[in-house]
């Protein structure tokens, strides 16, 4: 079986959104899954690409599709509202994008991390392929942008992004989310109960954290943003 993973930010940016993307990556592969990833075009690359616009990550074909902007990068800040919708022009071309990489890699299933950028882009590939995709929600992308400032409480900006995210948990074959929090959030919103799978955050137990940790290791805590 081969999976595409749809990814808005990944390595080599170490985000809480990419270390959990990458050891779902890290247990699929380890279950026997063939794997493959393509970043937003607001994700930069780790190095050289080949002449198919992939490099290789830990024995994974990361598939790049980053538009060189700087300003755009999803580790940049402040890119105010000219910004945000140029980033929304791009996306027929991505779309396009996921459709290639789909094909060319014969991907089973598509498997879009939120948000709705890429969660739109793989249902618009999966329809045209005739393949199933899963959407990956890990948290109310517009309770974010109203919590960071990028949007005040009654933008009517919200209501769009909260469509378009209502579309892509609806028309998803399964969906999967962090937290029963969420998954309530899902099924208020209309998004069949039985389609929902919840993949909480974890840790992996032999890696020489938490209460296994011998004495003397240096400890790193994480706390995410609730």
């Amino acid at each position: 079986m081969k999976v595409l993973h749809l990814l808005y930010q990944s390595l080599p940016n170490l985000k809480g959104a990419s270390i959990r993307s990458m050891n779902i990556m890290k247990a699929q592969a380890e279950a026997g899954i063939e794997l493959a990833v393509l970043s937003s075009p607001f994700q930069a690359p780790a190095g050289t690409l080949d002449e198919r616009g992939c490099e290789f990550i830990d024995g994974v074909a990361y598939y790049r599709s980053w538009n060189q902007r700087p300003e755009q990068a999803v580790s940049a800040t402040g890119s105010g509202w000219r910004g945000r919708a140029s980033k929304l022009i791009q996306w027929p071309s991505f779309a396009r994008r996921v459709e290639e990489v789909a094909r060319a890699e014969a991907a089973d299933l598509i498997h879009a991390h939120g948000i709705f950028y890429v969660g739109l882009a793989a249902r618009r590939a999966a329809r045209k392929l005739d393949i199933p995709w899963v959407y990956e929600v890990r948290s109310v992308w517009e309770d974010n942008a109203v919590l960071h400032g990028v949007y005040g409480k009654r933008s009517p900006i919200l209501a769009i992004i909260r469509g378009l995210e209502n579309r892509a948990t609806k028309s998803a074959t399964a969906v999967t989310t962090i937290c029963d929090g969420l998954r309530v959030e899902l099924i208020a919103r209309g998004v069949d109960p039985a389609k929902i799978t919840l993949a909480p955050n974890a840790v992996i137990p032999d890696s020489g954290m938490g209460l296994r940790a011998e004495d003397g290791t240096f400890r790193i805590g994480y706390v995410g943003g609730i």
